[in-house]
């Protein structure tokens, strides 16, 4: 990889994710306004997951690693099973629109950044 392939690669890896805490952040506020889903704030650390989530994600698509991809699906599924099977709707939802966008804007991103390497 050269030098312009790497840094376009990291300029666009650490804005989406470190610009993606404020963006998701917004749209949650917005579709659940009273907060109902995350019950005191993010719940357990949610912030920081959704960091390494983006990040994982945006690395395995630059490597065109699915299988990294359904590991973190899996590990995300199970690490909050025992949240989502409580039966707080407000929570799964939150829970689930909030993986959506972070994993889909780390993927799209990813996606965008090995279509412009292969420009170079």
């Amino acid at each position: 990889m050269d030098w312009l392939s790497f840094a376009i690669a990291s300029v666009a890896g650490l804005a989406v994710v470190l610009g993606g805490v404020p963006a998701i952040d917004s749209v949650l506020r917005r579709i659940d306004p009273e907060g109902e889903g995350s019950g005191q704030g993010t719940p357990r650390g949610g912030r920081w997951i959704g960091v390494l989530e983006r990040a994982w994600v945006f690395v395995a698509v630059l490597a065109g690693s699915p299988a990294a991809l359904g590991a973190l699906v899996a590990i995300k599924g199970l690490g909050r099973f025992g949240d989502l099977k409580e039966g707080d709707t407000a929570f799964a939802e939150r829970f689930i629109i909030g993986t959506l966008l972070s994993m889909g804007s780390a993927a799209a991103v990813g996606l965008i950044v090995r279509w412009l390497i292969t420009l170079l």
